[in-house]
């Protein structure tokens, strides 16, 4: 079966590290389902970091409900990268030492390709 990009899936097979989402327009729910297969789905814990001060004001000035702000916005994440759970915390480590903040803030479940906001 070959993946997206067209290749193979098994030249990953071993591999920790699964994929990289850049969370830009279309917020965390229209970049990461780009990036995870068709059979899974992201849930995301929003309690998992504070967002910046600018989402707080953009969320109480704009009338947008819960679900657009993340939708619309990156609410402060700017990168989301799908790993392994069993390595999770040593490429979080890695990622800190590098003089990044790295957090986890959700996990891959079986599902159609959506990202679930869970508050």
């Amino acid at each position: 079966k070959f993946n997206k990009a067209g290749r193979p899936s098994e030249i990953r097979e071993g591999n920790s590290f699964y994929s990289a989402a850049h969370i830009t327009g279309s917020g965390l729910c229209g970049n990461i389902p780009r990036v995870i297969p068709e059979n899974i789905d992201i849930e995301i814990d929003t309690k998992a970091w504070a967002p910046l001060p600018i989402f707080k004001v953009l969320s109480e000035n704009s009338g947008a409900s819960f679900d657009e702000n993340y939708e619309v916005w990156n609410m402060g994440v700017g990168m989301v990268f799908t790993v392994a759970p069993e390595a999770a915390g040593e490429i979080l480590a890695f990622i800190n030492a590098q003089g990044f903040t790295a957090w986890p803030i959700g996990r891959a479940v079986k599902g159609t390709q959506v990202v679930h906001l869970k508050r």
